[in-house]
């Protein structure tokens, strides 16, 4: 009778050790699913800060070049300034003629008529 127990305690121990061994190993698993999960999440973070840049970058692009396009028209409406400056001068220079030539010609009339 004492080897049935002997011989049922060894196989309970057995038993035992292997869940142990089941469980070691289970928990090592999980630490690879830790591990595997935190390195995932690492790459998706570096992966959003990746997409993150490149849409500064792409910002940063149309900055430079509304930029570009605001000095143009800048550059544009200077032009038409001086333009419209040298105009200007020619239409005042026109009205001057014609005011003097006006005078002149009321001053005629008004000898003509003495």
């Amino acid at each position: 009778r004492r080897f049935v127990v002997d011989h049922e305690l060894e196989k309970e121990t057995r038993s035992v050790e292997e869940l142990n061994e089941e469980l070691a190993k289970l928990q090592g698993e999980v630490e690879g699913f830790k591990s595997k999960a935190g390195e995932l999440k690492e790459a998706k973070k570096q992966q959003d800060d990746e997409e993150k840049d490149r849409q500064i970058g792409e910002v940063r692009e149309q900055i430079a070049a509304k930029k570009v396009e605001k000095k143009a028209i800048d550059n544009t409406m200077s032009k038409i300034q001086e333009e419209f400056n040298v105009f200007q001068v020619k239409l005042d220079e026109i009205y001057n003629e014609k005011k003097a030539y006006m005078a002149e010609k009321t001053r005629r009339k008004k000898e003509n008529n003495a």
